[in-house]
């Protein structure tokens, strides 16, 4: 058998967090729909693997919860991490639930790229965790910081993805109940790019 590289991801190593999808920072993105789509397929494979997934909101209480878009998809609204603090391993009650999963691969989605998801990933990286940023499930309000918050992120240790890499990583093998259950996600999400991107054109 050959050894898996360490930078590939396990499903029962990871856990899936998801920063701030809440609709007010949301609007103000100029690419919403196709984050809203990527986060959904990564949502909907985390559920189907049995990922654990955290879900925080940054001061809720102003900026209010997570859109309605991926409601279905998230564990119930008392169990979110709300947060002041950009860096999530800045927040106590952050830390003990991830410290009480056990994983050292910490999988990161949401917003900003350059904010609250840049700040979270090095505060996880000066922990010893494992980074993976999902580089098509995140976004800011210009590609500028976007990209340089990416840049950042991974000049320093974390791992660059993509959605459809993380489930193919989590999966490892075609065949199984869980490929099955997954691939057709992945292809219903390609044909809605597909869709969305001849309606913009």
């Amino acid at each position: 058998m050959m050894v898996k590289h360490p930078a590939l991801l396990c499903s029962t190593e990871s856990v899936l967090v998801a920063i701030d999808l809440q609709e007010t920072l949301l609007r103000t993105l100029p690419n919403t729909e196709s984050l809203l789509r990527s986060t959904r397929l990564l949502l909907q494979g985390a559920q189907a693997l049995g990922i654990p997934l955290l879900v925080t909101t940054q001061n809720r209480d102003k900026l209010g919860g997570v859109t309605k878009e991926l409601a279905d998809l998230l564990p119930k609204e008392d169990t979110w991490l709300d947060k002041l603090c950009f860096n999530c391993a800045g927040a106590s009650n952050f830390v003990s639930r991830l410290q009480a999963l056990q994983k050292r691969q910490v999988v990161l989605c949401g917003v900003e790229t350059h904010i609250c998801v840049c700040q979270t990933a090095l505060g996880l990286l000066a922990e010893g965790y494992q980074v993976h940023i999902v580089a098509d499930a995140v976004a800011a309000r210009s590609q500028w910081d976007h990209e340089l918050g990416l840049r950042k992120m991974f000049q320093v240790g974390a791992l660059p993805s993509s959605v459809e890499m993380v489930l193919y990583e989590w999966l490892e093998e075609a065949g199984s109940t869980s490929f099955r259950a997954i691939l057709p996600l992945i292809k219903a999400n390609q044909n809605e790019r597909k869709e969305s991107g001849s309606h913009a054109r």
